[in-house]
């Protein structure tokens, strides 16, 4: 990613909690494609939410195109939905458990599987992987999270905790060397000697006030 904003905050839990329960992000990323070329400053954004205050929706991604959208469900079940299909509207009929549906159009969007079966099962396949290579030593065997993605998601994550308990409306850039397995260069480094940042990038932060 280019940059992070965030924001949220520990909305549900006890303060004395040090994660946020509600957390609402937005990556910029540039866009690989012939319209970059027309137009350097075209960007793709991407949001991610995570509110633990209500189980509404599960966990998921949503991949939405111009033709169609992906929407990916619990690592297990991949939809496609076609974005001309007309919506489906839901009134409560006459009956306190009835519902009546009605299509503004031909008939609702039809989401078909874009595969059959499992798709995956998350970080168990990934856990599962790690011991098969550690029982199998070869050097061909990696896991399927290597160093170099596991560092990616780390710099990811810690600089959107940044963001969230920094300066309000800190748009934070990410930088190169933060990706690099060879380089010393941390975000929590770099933004430790930023006073603005200090305090907020510390357990300090996490201190109910009036209380030790």
């Amino acid at each position: 990613p280019m940059t992070v904003l965030a924001t949220g905050g520990r909305h549900l839990k006890d303060l004395n909690r040090e994660c946020e329960d509600h957390v609402y992000c937005m990556y910029e990323y540039p866009q690989y494609d012939y319209h970059a070329q027309d137009n350097p400053d075209r960007k793709i954004v991407v949001t991610y939410s995570s509110i633990n205050g209500s189980p509404f929706g599960d966990y998921g991604e949503a991949v939405m195109g111009v033709d169609k959208t992906l929407v990916l469900l619990k690592e297990q079940e991949a939809l496609i939905f076609d974005n001309e299909g007309p919506s489906t509207k839901i009134k409560v009929g006459g009956k306190a458990d009835s519902l009546d549906t009605t299509a503004s159009g031909a008939g609702p969007a039809i989401a078909k599987a874009a595969m059959d079966g499992p798709i995956s099962r998350g970080y168990t396949e990934e856990l599962e992987h790690f011991a098969w290579c550690v029982r199998n030593k070869a050097p061909e065997n990696q896991p399927r999270c290597h160093p170099k993605v596991a560092l990616a998601d780390a710099v990811i994550a810690l600089t959107t905790n940044i963001a969230l308990r920094g300066p309000e409306n800190a748009r934070i850039e990410f930088k190169p060397e933060w990706f690099d397995i060879q380089s010393d260069e941390t975000p929590e480094y770099t933004f430790l000697k930023d006073e603005k940042y200090k305090v907020n990038t510390t357990r300090e932060a996490y201190k109910p006030k009036g209380k030790t």
